[in-house]
């Protein structure tokens, strides 16, 4: 199931990375002031993360957690857990300023940074996925919310875990988050993770047997995308169960 979302994933991916205009903000928590800045150990372990992404990409999914993914992973672990401030990764200055504002209502120092720490976790997620290792994967996507926790495309992910897993109650949970946390999405890709979490959304309620409330859900996705084929198909999938 995962390998059929690994190329959408990587294609929204490249899409954010394209047009994502920050790169580290960060907030005091007595002035609130956003501030932009970058290093170059970031802008490295940003082309690392993308060059892993290819690796995924061709299907070598060891090479791209040993030699990519997982020194990113190390590298925010060494620099950022632990320490006294407040650390996120953000797609989007929207995003950004609602975890800075996160930091602020706690009264921590916050810094803010670009979505690659989590990003890292969320490959090594998907690739442990396709090696089989469902368990494991669920640690790296829990590892990206803990990041970015308006994330949807992190939060999908886990809640398809989840439905791997045949843990409906659970996915709805997370696919729920998921199409919420889309209004933070980066525009260019703010309609597809849309869409991808209220169709989970509507397969989990379906599986739970919450028919009206799934048939609901997925002319929602039409509303957004008339030509949505995979909301129309769960449509008539719902009204050939209903006939039953």
């Amino acid at each position: 199931m995962m390998k059929r979302y690994l190329g959408l994933a990587c294609c929204l991916f490249l899409v954010a990375c394209a047009t994502q205009s920050h790169v580290k903000k960060e907030t005091n928590k007595e002035s609130q002031n956003i501030k932009g800045a970058s290093t170059s150990n970031e802008s490295a372990n940003s082309q690392l993360l993308q060059k892993g992404v290819e690796k995924l990409k061709a299907g070598s999914l060891k090479d791209a957690i040993e030699s990519h993914f997982d020194p990113i992973i190390n590298d925010c672990q060494v620099n950022y857990e632990g320490k006294k401030k407040l650390y996120f990764g953000a797609r989007t200055p929207v995003e950004t300023i609602m975890y800075a504002a996160l930091g602020g209502s706690l009264k921590k120092d916050t810094v803010v940074l670009d979505s690659t720490c989590g990003d890292a976790n969320f490959f090594k997620g998907f690739a442990l996925i396709d090696l089989g290792q469902v368990n494991e994967a669920k640690v790296f996507f829990e590892a990206a919310i803990n990041w970015s926790p308006q994330n949807s495309m992190y939060l999908a992910e886990l809640g398809n875990l989840y439905q791997l897993k045949k843990n409906w109650k659970k996915s709805l949970d997370y696919f729920t988050q998921s199409e919420e946390a889309a209004v933070f999405s980066p525009e260019s890709i703010k309609t597809q993770e849309l869409l991808r979490a209220k169709r989970g959304v509507g397969y989990n309620l379906t599986e739970l047997g919450r028919l009206d409330e799934a048939e609901e859900k997925y002319r929602e996705c039409l509303a957004v995308d008339k030509n949505d084929k995979k909301a129309l198909s769960e449509l008539a999938y719902i009204k050939n169960l209903k006939n039953k």
